[in-house]
């Protein structure tokens, strides 16, 4: 499970790059992932004063009690999230398929309500497990103490790769 202080370096870092995509109209390819004391962004970033004008933004932004902008689509832990709900939905439809004798067209029109199911909620649910689970968002005062470039970790990772260090105030909950 993560840590508090992880989860809301996750709102930071899933607003950073929010408020980084919308200055360059999403045509750009930003990446991240959050720990105790700050985060890793990565990819079509051109320079620490970017990063930090959007960090600057998502404070404003998170100042005035809005949130949406922190809850991305592409998260990966909506891709964890929506794995589990998809194995657990097709391994009950197959259950379903051994124990009684269906005809193709109903094990058809299964398939195809599985897949409408997945399609029409796989965002909704995402977000509602992204801000239930995996971000925190009682703190207030969030600032950057440092943005280092740093070397490549992993495949996924794309050059330039910055270390975001924060702080932020806590509030009682």
């Amino acid at each position: 499970e993560m840590s508090l202080m992880t989860k809301a370096n996750h709102v930071l870092e899933h607003g950073t790059i929010h408020f980084l995509k919308e200055h360059m109209e999403n045509k750009c390819r930003i990446g991240g992932r959050s720990f105790d004391d700050g985060f890793r962004i990565y990819g079509d970033i051109k320079s620490h004063k970017e990063i930090r004008n959007a960090f600057d933004e998502l404070s404003s932004y998170l100042d005035r009690g809005e949130s949406a902008a922190v809850l991305s689509k592409y998260c990966g832990s909506n891709t964890h999230i929506l794995g589990g709900v998809s194995f657990i939905l097709l391994t009950i439809t197959l259950v379903v398929f051994l124990f009684f004798d269906l005809d193709t067209l109903t094990i058809l029109w299964a398939l195809l309500a599985n897949s409408t199911f997945y399609f029409l909620f796989r965002y909704p649910i995402g977000k509602y497990f992204q801000k239930k689970y995996v971000m925190h968002f009682h703190f207030t005062e969030p600032q950057i103490i440092s943005i280092d470039k740093v070397k490549k970790k992993g495949l996924w990772e794309r050059n330039p790769v910055y270390y975001v260090k924060t702080s932020y105030k806590t509030l009682e909950v």
